[in-house]
């Protein structure tokens, strides 16, 4: 009959280990925690990330209306928006679409502006990578 012990990686996640000699459970140790870790992480995709936040949701790519504004086109076009109750016209550049993606209550289009974008738990680096992907439709 074999043993088990359970054995935790650096992540929280615990394994059912045999017991075994030192250097053979050694081994399985380091095989599992890197398996366990799924190895190599990957970076998503700007796409994966627009579909991982629902994006696609409110906001079109293929220049239909919905809940949100279309974003086809709409880095360095003309908006008239509402920003404490006065209106005011500005070219959406990567400060507006940073802002209306980490404080989307800030100001709003105006055709928009009864509606509510709920805040993404984002980091950094993707919104940076959502920035680009946004800006990038814009030019194809």
């Amino acid at each position: 009959m074999i043993k088990f012990i359970r054995c935790l990686n650096l992540f929280g996640r615990s394994a059912l280990l045999p017991c075994m000699r030192f250097k053979q459970s050694y081994l399985l140790i380091i095989f599992i925690f890197f398996f366990a870790c799924g190895g190599e992480q990957t970076n998503p995709t700007r796409e994966e990330l627009f579909s991982t936040y629902a994006c696609a949701t409110c906001h079109s790519l293929k220049g239909e209306e919905l809940y949100g504004p279309n974003l086809i086109g709409i880095y360095g076009k003309e908006v008239l928006v509402i920003r404490e109750g006065d209106s005011a016209r500005l070219i959406v550049d990567r400060k507006y679409l940073k802002r209306a993606l980490t404080d989307p209550d800030y100001e709003k289009q105006k055709d928009y502006q009864n509606k509510t974008m709920p805040l993404p738990q984002i980091s950094k680096k993707e919104i940076n990578t959502l920035l680009e992907y946004v800006m990038a439709l814009s030019e194809e």
